[in-house]
Order: structure tokens, then sequence, then C-alpha cells
């Protein structure tokens, strides 16, 4: 059930297309957000807050700039801009792809998709994870035999005025009770493979679980986690979260 990216190139790249209209959300003095974290960062029982969610509503419709195609095939382009953020990630109430169409979110170095019909999901809802910087641009491609029937509304930008990519905790961290796994392979190698680390609270803050098995061996995909990292529809899970080395 995993948001799954099935690659590809955004079609301007190729197409050399240019001139995305950019959306800039307000600019946010982080003052007091950060004031803040240094009394939360304090607690481990309030989880790990990196960005602030802007809720927007930008949708095909009423934001980005269409391009037509010579063989009637359209692209919809959007560069959405939160200044001085260090990450972005996008929150969707509303996204459903025909099939044939691709969608892909990017900025100069990174690239997360594409995202085809395979990852529509029965509430409409979607995420994407965070992409470094300031900036992102939102393509959408879609042919010609399904014109309009693409549907893609962001509902929220989370300012990432944290950079989760830096955020590494070190081993003296954790408490009495937690082991390294990686120390000890023997006992704990197979173990290791369930640990996720998952965005939550509109995808503005980090936890961590673990996935775990029932006695029904069914497959049903639970995850372990704390009871003050709450769970919506929409969370955004990495797996394999795990320190690189024992050291």
């Amino acid at each position: 059930s995993a948001q799954i990216s099935h690659g590809g190139t955004p079609i301007s790249f190729n197409k050399k297309l240019v001139g995305a209209p950019t959306y800039t959300t307000p600019t946010i003095n982080t003052s007091a957000y950060v004031n803040e974290d240094k009394v939360t960062d304090q607690h481990k029982d309030i989880a790990w807050r990196f960005g602030i969610e802007q809720f927007i509503n930008l949708n095909l419709s009423n934001s980005g700039l269409w391009t037509t195609l010579e063989n009637g095939d359209r692209v919809w382009r959007l560069k959405i801009k939160s200044p001085n953020a260090k990450t972005i990630n996008l929150n969707y109430s509303n996204f459903k792809l025909p099939i044939g169409a691709t969608f892909f979110v990017y900025n100069k170095s990174q690239v997360l998709g594409s995202f085809t019909h395979l990852n529509n999901k029965v509430n409409s809802e979607f995420s994407t994870s965070l992409l470094s910087g300031d900036n992102v641009i939102l393509e959408y491609f879609e042919p010609q035999s399904v014109h309009g029937d693409g549907i893609i509304e962001v509902a929220s930008v989370v300012h990432g005025y944290r950079d989760l990519f830096n955020h590494l905790k070190g081993f003296g961290d954790a408490g009495a009770c937690n082991i390294n796994a990686i120390c000890d392979t023997t006992d704990w190698g197979n173990e290791i493979r369930s640990s996720v680390l998952y965005l939550t609270s509109g995808n503005s803050r980090i936890c961590s679980g673990a996935l775990v098995n029932n006695t029904s061996n069914d497959g049903t995909p639970f995850v372990l986690t704390a009871n003050h990292c709450p769970m919506n529809n929409n969370n955004i899970f990495m797996f394999n979260y795990q320190s690189p080395n024992c050291t």
C-alpha cells in the first residue's frame, strides 16, 4: 500500500518549457516557534516539529499555467515558493489522476514521481514528501484522450523552518531502554527492518515507530508507535529508519 513512484522524467525537461507561474506563501516569522521549540524539545512526549503548515487552495483551474503540445496533450506547471524555507512538503485535499497522466514535484536537484492513477486513494487525499529549499515545481501531464479528467488540489504547504534532513539524534539521546539494533544484528537483524520514521500533525512533525505482525500472520500493516503521535489518512512514512553504523 506504499506510495510507489513510477520513475520517468517531467516532460518539460525534454520540451524545455519555461515560465511556470509562482505562488508565494506569506512570509513566516519563526521566532515564536523557535522559542516554543526550546521548551517542547525537552519533552520526549511531544513530537519534534520541523515545519509550519500553511493552508492554501491551489488547483488546476485557479493557478499554474497550461501548455498544449503539438499533438493535443497538455502540461500544467506551477511553482510554489515559501520564503526562507529549508524544506517544503505538500498536502492535497483532492487528488485523482486518469490513466496515462503523470504528476511530478521537483526542484533543481530532486525529483519526486512520477505519480500515476496507481497512486489514487479511496479517500482522494494525497501528500508528497520533503524537498530541500524554499521552492518546488508541480508538473502534471495529461494526454488528449483524458482531457479535463485530472484533479489536483493542494490544500497546504509545510514550511520547513528546521532542516529535518540534518536533524540527527546521537546515540546518547536515546532512553536507557533503547538498543542500537545495528550493534547486535544477531539478536535484532530481522527486527531492524521494521523501523519507520513518519510525519504527523499535517506532516509537520516527526515520530518513529515499528511495523508489527499479528498472530494471524495475515500481513495487516500495523504500526506500533507512541500515543502522542496521532495517525491520519495522509501520513508520510519512511522505511529503514536506522543508524548506518554501530558508533
